[in-house]
Parts: C-alpha cells; sequence; structure tokens
C-alpha cells in the first residue's frame, strides 16, 4: 500500500503490467492509496469501499485516468468540505 499524489500515482499506472493492476482509493488532501488489485483483500475492499475509483494498468487511456483521479479528487473535497 502507498499513498500517492495525483502525479505519482498516474506514474505508477504507467509502469503497470495489465496482468498485475493496481487499485485506486481516494485518500486524505488530494492523495490516492495504491495497492496491488489482485489480492483477496483487494479484491473485497474494491467491492466495498465507497473510497474505490478504478483498476488500472498502462493499458487504460491515460487522459481519461487522469481526469477520472482529478474528479475523485474534486468530489472528496467536495465531500469533505460538507
Amino acid at each position: 500500500m502507498s499513498f500517492m499524489t495525483l502525479i505519482e500515482t498516474m506514474k505508477r499506472i504507467e509502469h503497470t503490467d495489465p496482468s498485475s493492476p493496481i487499485a485506486v482509493f481516494a485518500a486524505e488532501e488530494g492523495m490516492f492509496e495504491v495497492v496491488c488489485a489482485n489480492t483477496i483483500m483487494s479484491r473485497s475492499r474494491s467491492k466495498n469501499d465507497a473510497r474505490y475509483i478504478g483498476t488500472y494498468s498502462f493499458t487504460d487511456d491515460y487522459d481519461y485516468v487522469f481526469h477520472t483521479l482529478k474528479s475523485a479528487i474534486k468530489k472528496r473535497k467536495k465531500y469533505v468540505e460538507n
């Protein structure tokens, strides 16, 4: 498990093989929690944790993933403010 900024998360995704993708969860203050998606705990968590954003690898469209993660930051900030 790692806590990363948006840019760090994108760099990690760019180097992640599809056979071992990463799951991304919203964390505090614009950060993301990045974990291996192929574990039993990660699979269960991705189904049950409202902070789950998605599972990604280098085959995913960079712009789509970037905007999805950036949007998650805005949603999280709005949720925390209210």
